[in-house]
């Protein structure tokens, strides 16, 4: 189990979301890089497609829910492409107010951010037709609680897309006490977060009532993702430092580096998963006396 903790992941995003428009582009998530050349905003837009052309059946007429949206970018795309109806909710006010801000015009009725917790949601149950979960489950800490929430709040037969970095070696406890001080780092950097193996993310999914859960390991595609970080550190140095400061520019550098390391020894990754909410939950049987 990998936790870095100590940060509150709200407050965390509301510090650093402008920031980060610059440091991870204006989508703020990982790349899909197929040949490894491609731009950061081609990349994140090809992981962005990757999630879309695993949704079924979305369009015109049906609502998902964004968990984690950001500041609104892939909130953006769905309704663009699918012509849904998007709800995004996110634990950050920095993010929600520019999520809010830059809607475009043509989308306005399609498009509703609000805060919101994903572990405890204000929908009403069987609200949606898909959720969509793109990097935000690792930062609730009970992933349990997580599916059991998007079960509630999906139709019977509901999609949940889900992708994010996730746990994929176990640790000895002296390899953790040895990287004690770069897991500090990541804490502060990236915020309060849990990484789970996919295992795991799966069992917890079966548990919450979904079927048809399928993984897809997009960790070697993803992997270019932190040398464009860190190009977009450098290009925008004197922007990033206004708005955060100079020790946490650094920090976010050292981090990619930390990051990159951890990919290559292969003790964290990146995974997509998707799964269906079952049409009926099961319940175990119950014995009755005569």
């Amino acid at each position: 189990m990998l936790e870095a903790c100590r940060v509150n992941s709200a407050r965390h995003y509301d510090a650093v979301a402008r920031a980060w428009g610059y440091l991870l582009g204006s989508s703020l998530h990982y790349g899909y890089f197929e040949s490894g050349g491609e731009s950061l905003e081609h990349a994140t837009g090809s992981l962005t497609a990757r999630m879309l052309e695993r949704l079924r059946g979305i369009g015109p007429g049906t609502r998902v829910l964004d968990v984690g949206c950001g500041t609104g970018a892939p909130a953006q795309a769905l309704a663009r492409r699918l012509g849904c109806a998007v709800a995004g909710i996110s634990p950050s006010t920095a993010c929600i107010d520019i999520a809010r801000a830059t809607v475009p015009g043509d989308l306005a009725g399609l498009l509703h951010f609000e805060l919101g917790d994903a572990q405890a949601m204000a929908f009403a149950d069987q609200s949606f037709e898909a959720a969509w979960v793109m990097e935000s489950s690792h930062l609730m800490l009970d992933k349990r609680r997580l599916f059991t929430e998007l079960r509630r709040v999906l139709k019977p037969g509901g999609q949940v897309v889900l992708c994010d970095v996730v746990q994929t070696r176990e640790l000895a406890l002296a390899e953790v006490i040895a990287r004690r001080d770069e897991f500090l780092l990541l804490a502060r950097v990236f915020g309060r977060a849990l990484m789970r193996p996919p295992a795991l993310y799966a069992s917890q999914a079966r548990s919450a009532g979904f079927d048809q859960v399928e993984m897809l390991d997009l960790t070697a595609a993803t992997a270019p993702t932190f040398v464009r970080w860190r190009a977009n550190a450098a290009t925008h140095r004197d922007t990033v430092v206004r708005l955060i400061g100079e020790p946490a520019w650094a920090d976010f550098v050292a981090a990619t580096h930390v990051l990159e390391s951890l990919w290559s020894e292969q003790v964290l990754g990146y995974f997509l998963l998707t799964a269906t909410s079952l049409f009926a939950r099961r319940t175990p049987c119950k014995s009755t006396s005569r």
